[in-house]
């Protein structure tokens, strides 16, 4: 059988790679592609030069540590010595966990927690703002959870390489560009939000798509508690937006079931007129 890459359209029949949606070395090992639908040559491209800038900025490399997210070799960042985490994590919006040997006074605990919530600040920031590389790597994850969600239908490799609405955003993923596909990024929940209430656990990312009944069609993805979601079609976020002016700011991923199909006939609707 003939495979062809979702990315560069070339034949990957004899591809060794397999390929993470979220990079491995973020916390990934579950998402996965198999061999062939993504070249070794692209999916190598894409470790060095989309993947790699990510993993090693300033941020994510704070973040890694902090949670302690190991690599690929099972090591973990070991770069900053001052980091104000050290026994201390946020598992809910309004809930921190301090963990100490020793009795600790209240003084002392507040302030442990201010400067814990400084250091949160100041890197959610630098995790928010626009970044080129995050919008390749948005963009490279959108279009692998799209083929990853259908790989039932292997058609849907074909579709990805042929069809006209995914060529600009491949595009930009496989050669880049000298602009910012937009995306969205707010924090919706705690990067160490504890998994159903287990304090000893934390999520890592969670992924789905949203069709709206505007006739956009959207990527969403919650990383450690930031939400980034990224039109697969246009290079255009403001309707987003909207939507979640509409939908009282929750994420879709946490929408019914029934309000995620009348979107979505919303949006076959859309393209019907």
């Amino acid at each position: 059988m003939i495979m062809r890459c979702i990315f560069c359209g070339n034949d990957s029949s004899t591809s060794k790679s397999v390929e993470h949606i979220v990079p491995a070395s973020f916390g990934n090992s579950i998402s996965v592609l198999p061999k062939g639908v993504v070249c070794d040559k692209c999916n190598n491209y894409f470790a060095r030069k989309i993947e790699s800038p990510f993993l090693n900025s300033e941020a994510v490399l704070y973040l890694r540590q902090e949670l302690e997210i190991h690599n690929r070799d099972g090591k973990v960042v070991n770069k900053f010595a001052d980091l104000p985490t050290k026994n201390i994590m946020q598992i809910s919006q309004d809930l921190h966990l301090v963990l100490s040997h020793e009795d600790k006074t209240e003084e002392e605990v507040e302030q442990a927690v201010f400067n814990y919530q400084k250091y949160l600040k100041r890197t959610d920031e630098l995790l928010i703002k626009p970044d080129y590389n995050l919008s390749r790597l948005l963009a490279k994850m959108a279009v692998e959870a799209f083929v990853y969600k259908c790989l039932d239908d292997m058609n849907v490799i074909d579709y990805i390489i042929e069809d006209e609405a995914f060529k600009k955003i491949r595009e930009y993923v496989r050669y880049g560009g000298n602009y910012i596909w937009e995306y969205s990024a707010r924090r919706i929940y705690a990067r160490n939000e504890a998994y159903y209430g287990d304090v000893t656990t934390h999520i890592n990312y969670e992924f789905d798509f949203l069709f709206t009944s505007q006739g956009k069609a959207y990527f969403i993805i919650v990383m450690y508690g930031i939400e980034y979601v990224i039109n697969i079609i246009d290079n255009t976020i403001s309707d987003y937006a909207e939507w979640l002016k509409d939908n009282h700011y929750i994420s879709p991923l946490y929408i019914s079931h029934e309000h995620r199909k009348k979107e979505f006939e919303g949006y076959t609707h859309f393209f019907a007129k």
